[in-house]
């Protein structure tokens, strides 16, 4: 699977010419895609182009983590559904690492709604806690959150 961008570059290789701007804009568009039903079916895609690249895809985790942590943190129940899966087909194939990078930024930025569904997609990949210690900061604001308190205190356990 490769982007074709109007500059000819056409590889999963980083540029730095206008290609990697149209990559990463398709690949952030795709995911908060107005039209439901299309944002779902793209999020899907991003996870099995994972699996299929497999260690190639970690340059472009770093452009599709965050917004994927922002579809969880949505209202629309399918859209968190796919974006929990497909975030966890991308930890299986590059790692946590970069997940939890933006894991603890969102904590400590995000309101109590979307702190709840962070904090229960991480309850449900406890495991990744024991690789990173970039969520301890985090994890601690959040235990001040009174709204928030009893999840965090879950995924502390």
């Amino acid at each position: 699977f490769f982007f074709q961008a109007e500059d000819g570059i056409r590889d999963v290789e980083r540029s730095r010419g206008l290609g990697d701007v149209y990559k990463r804009q398709a690949l952030k568009g795709g995911i908060s895609d107005p039209c439901k039903k299309l944002a779902r079916q793209f999020i899907a895609l991003i996870g099995n182009l994972a699996v299929a690249m497999g260690k190639d895809f970690s340059s472009y985790s770093e452009i599709v983590v965050r917004p994927l942590l922002q579809a969880v943190c949505g209202i629309e129940a399918n859209i968190r559904l796919n974006a929990m899966t497909t975030l966890e087909k991308i930890a299986t194939v590059v790692g946590y690492e970069p997940i939890l990078t933006h894991i603890g930024e969102m904590l400590i930025d995000s309101n109590s709604g979307a702190r709840n569904s962070l904090l229960l997609w991480l309850a449900k990949n406890k495991s990744m806690l024991r690789e990173s210690k970039n969520l301890i900061k985090p994890l601690s604001v959040v235990v001040k959150d009174k709204s928030t308190e009893m999840l965090a205190a879950e995924v502390l356990r």
